[in-house]
């Protein structure tokens, strides 16, 4: 039983360690560097964030019928439109 549970805890520590990249998604049109435009996941779900995505965050996806504007460079990758947007 110790050896089973041992196991468990193992897997859980390492598939903490593996999210370390919190993946955005468009939460309304808007300007890249506007934190308004984004939402976040933090694990829980997507919420409203403070931040923008940037090539050191996880996935970034513009959503059907969002328009994101770029006004001033940005490094991304990771990055996918969806259809109509």
């Amino acid at each position: 039983m110790k050896r089973f549970l041992l196991s468990v805890g193992f897997l859980v520590l390492v598939s903490q360690l593996a999210y370390t990249q919190n993946p955005f998604r468009t939460r309304q049109s808007g300007n890249w560097n506007d934190f308004n435009t984004w939402e976040e996941d933090t694990g829980g779900g997507f919420a409203a964030t403070l931040n923008t995505p940037t090539s050191a965050s996880g996935v970034i996806t513009i959503r059907n019928t969002h328009t994101v504007t770029i006004t001033a460079n940005v490094t991304i990758d990771e990055t996918t439109v969806q259809t109509g947007g």
